[in-house]
């Protein structure tokens, strides 16, 4: 079985994919224009450092000056505006969004006529299928199925056909596959293409883009709904899952390699250097983003100062990314901690790697209840974890909670720091335990066989239902 999948914020589609291969399944990922470094191959695989890359705006293909890395022949990420002939640029950039609706199915047309012109005015050999026999009828049909959900969810024929030109883009890439895996707004796509069954994937999307009241959010609310079947990642997503009224979802844990994210052999030069270069004893690890109404940061820095009143000798150090980067620094200068705050580069995953191993304790988010990768990749480092965790929210996806210190508010956040650095026995406990957990439940394997199951399910379904 060969899957594509399309689009890859986060890197997400590239670690399913390799987790797929590795195992012997052809998995391609095809992904638009990608400018955050942290949704590159480049940030999955190399020991990238500040003097390998400028910022994070700017890192496309940057391969050829990181020393021999070539990107997977199986990974391809192109710029969305080649997709896209110049008019339709200009229709994007200067009409409200209303005309542009309407005119792009006119505009669509247009170019199915001059590339059939362009071939001698020849028809489709067959060696694709074409977009253009059915397309405008399909996507006619797709705002008759939106409006039978009722008025909140009504899309007009033309918000369909917008996107006409991403289903060619998924027909130059869908020849040979059997299911498609769709990420971010890409269940749209495959939703219009329609030629193969599709599982959309969930990546913190759910939680708010469907009840935006967009026409965009209301698209994919329709791709969400008309999938062969939903992956969710988030367990609290499951609440939008229901408001959507969908039936046909199931959990996969996020993708993780544990013989990767793995403890380190005793104590690391890293962590040698690390307390030297501080002249601390401990070291705290607190890699989210700052965001502080997704990830409760502020709560973490106000803690550590009062962790800092009986533990002077310890060090927080904080990867510099995210939103809101000036207001924690600020906030660190009023608590009068920033000297014992190391703000360092936003770093790839291999260096991530060496950093949870050299930590004491991480520290992950205090809001949602839930995890994304922060947690398990410090876990199957054998790291104890800080973070907030409902078990109420994830017990439909982990039957198990994670061996984690659970904890929401600042008290508790500087009580289970405290307790933790005073039994080095009880960190033990908790990096066996955590590494233990990882294993039975966050494994490669164990995604790998969610993966497969899915995509036979969205097969058979498609199979046994067809349009």
């Amino acid at each position: 079985m060969k899957s594509l999948h399309l689009c890859n914020l986060a890197n997400v589609a590239y670690g399913y994919a390799k987790i797929l291969r590795a195992g012997g399944h052809e998995a391609d990922v095809r992904c638009h224009d990608i400018r955050h470094l942290m949704s590159q191959p480049e940030w999955d695989d190399l020991l990238l450092d500040s003097a390998d890359f400028p910022d994070e705006d700017d890192f496309f293909t940057n391969t050829a000056a990181l020393g021999d890395y070539t990107r997977p022949e199986w990974f391809r990420a192109e710029r969305l505006v080649a997709m896209h002939p110049w008019l339709l640029r200009l229709l994007r950039r200067t009409l409200p969004r209303i005309v542009r609706a309407r005119l792009a199915p006119w505009y669509h047309t247009f170019q199915q006529w001059k590339a059939r012109a362009r071939r001698g005015m020849r028809r489709d050999d067959g060696d694709r299928p074409s977009q253009s026999a059915d397309a405008h009828d399909r996507c006619r049909r797709l705002a008759d199925r939106s409006r039978r959900d009722g008025p909140e969810w009504a899309l007009r024929d033309g918000a369909v056909s917008a996107f006409l030109t991403h289903a060619d883009w998924v027909a130059r890439h869908a020849e040979g596959c059997h299911v498609i895996f769709a990420y971010v707004l890409a269940p749209i796509y495959a939703m219009i293409y329609h030629r193969l069954p599709y599982v959309s994937v969930e990546i913190g999307t759910m939680r708010d883009l469907p009840f935006d009241g967009t026409e965009v959010g209301r698209l994919l609310a329709l791709a969400y709904r008309q999938s062969d079947h939903v992956l969710i990642t988030n367990p609290d997503v499951r609440s939008a899952a229901e408001r959507l009224g969908l039936e046909r979802y199931s959990f996969c844990p996020h993708p993780l390699d544990e013989d990767v994210y793995r403890p380190a052999e005793g104590e690391t030069d890293l962590r040698r250097d690390l307390l030297r270069h501080y002249g601390a004893e401990t070291i705290l690890f607190a890699p989210a983003r700052q965001n502080w109404a997704i990830k409760g940061n502020d709560k973490v820095f106000r803690a550590f100062a009062q962790l800092l009143a009986s533990r002077p000798k310890t060090v927080l150090i904080v990867p510099g990314w995210g939103q809101e980067i000036e207001r924690s620094r600020r906030l660190c200068r009023t608590l009068g901690i920033d000297d014992r705050v190391d703000w360092i580069r936003p770093m790839s995953e291999p260096w991530l790697v060496r950093y949870y191993q050299a930590s004491d304790l991480v520290l992950d988010q205090f809001q949602l209840g839930v995890f994304g990768l922060t947690t398990p990749k410090a876990m199957a480092c054998g790291k104890p974890v800080l973070t907030s965790y409902d078990h109420a929210v994830n017990a439909w996806a982990f039957p198990e909670p994670p061996p984690v210190l659970a904890c929401g508010t600042e008290k508790e956040i500087y009580e289970a720091m405290d307790a933790a650095l005073a039994s080095p026995q009880r960190r033990a406990e908790l990096a066996d335990a955590s590494r233990r957990w990882v294993v039975q439940y966050h494994a490669k394997d164990r995604i790998r066989r969610v993966l497969l199951g899915l995509a036979e399910q969205a097969i058979r379904r498609r199979k046994d239902a067809p349009e």
